[in-house]
């Protein structure tokens, strides 16, 4: 299943040059993992626009409420001049057994973009599914985010509201070697209204004695 998913994440690799650039500060970099009440999560991200140049660095912060849900505020700036979100994360379906992690993270996300104002609120469905590994173990993902975004400026006075539409591909490395920290990887492919990515980053899980929930 890991191979399949590798040659997937490469044959998306070869469609990031295919649309226009367009509201790149749009990211998934999450699993379906919940963090344990009292746990902290911590996820850097650098983000390289694939078409037209440019890049963003950005964290997340995250919060596990209890098994099922989680809250996670993010700020950034970079190629778009300035981003913050909020969301909460909730994920009825926990990773166990044959059975992948199902959910989905849903807030609203504020951008100040080429000098303009930008909302949008946006839906993360998320699917993942954590491996044990020989190293520690990896855990992959896929989203396919969608959102209702609003452009204040009087120059989209006839495109002030959009549908925006991506896939995202990632997955996060744990290793054992360095407890509570993963190294994630992301791909985003642009559908309506985005912009094509890779992003890098590093998730640091910290707090209650507890180790981070997984739904396993």
């Amino acid at each position: 299943m890991f191979c399949s998913f590798t040659r997937m994440s490469v044959l998306l690799l070869g469609l990031l040059a295919i649309s226009a650039p367009a509201h790149a500060y749009y990211s998934v970099m999450d699993t379906g993992e919940v963090m344990s009440s009292g746990r902290y999560k911590l996820t850097p991200e650098i983000q390289f626009i694939t078409q037209g140049g440019g890049a963003n660095v950005g964290t997340n912060f995250d919060y596990g409420w209890n098994d099922d849900v989680g809250l996670r505020a993010q700020i950034g700036a970079g190629d778009t001049d300035f981003y913050l979100g909020g969301f909460l994360k909730y994920m009825p379906f926990p990773d166990i057994d044959n059975q992948p992690a199902i959910g989905f993270n849903a807030g609203l996300v504020y951008a100040r973009d080429a000098g303009d104002n930008d909302y949008t609120v946006r839906v993360e469905p998320i699917v993942s599914k954590k491996f044990d590994v020989q190293f520690g173990a990896i855990n992959p993902y896929a989203s396919l985010p969608l959102g209702i975004q609003h452009r204040g400026a009087d120059k989209y006075v006839n495109d002030h509201n959009n549908l925006t539409v991506q896939l995202a591909v990632g997955t996060q490395v744990d290793l054992k070697t360095l407890p509570n920290v993963g190294l994630m990887a992301e791909i985003g492919i642009d559908l309506n209204k985005t912009s094509n990515y890779v992003s890098f980053g590093g998730a640091w899980s910290f707090g209650a004695e507890d180790s981070k929930k997984s739904a396993q």
